[in-house]
């Protein structure tokens, strides 16, 4: 029968994606700027209604995007202690 000691402790699930996760929610805001801005400059809009259009299309539907972006599951409490644990 094993002991506890015989059993490996394990490390914490590493988050490699994190940084992939955050500038892709960068690359989708910017794109999706340029894209709306592209499209009224192609357009060649210019009235007082077109630009106030333009300024919510740019800005609306990132700043949802980026309020309802889920970043993942959260710690678990073997990874809180271990990240502080780690800093002492």
């Amino acid at each position: 029968m094993p002991r506890l000691d015989d059993i490996p402790e394990h490390e914490p699930i590493e988050r490699p994606f994190t940084m992939f996760l955050y500038n892709t929610r960068l690359v989708l805001t910017v794109s999706w700027t340029a894209l709306v801005l592209l499209a009224f400059w192609s357009t060649g809009a210019s009235s007082g209604f077109s630009l106030i259009l333009l300024a919510v299309a740019a800005i609306l539907p990132p700043i949802v995007m980026l309020a309802l972006w889920n970043d993942g599951p959260p710690q678990t409490i073997a990874e809180v202690i271990h990240d502080a644990e780690g800093k002492r």
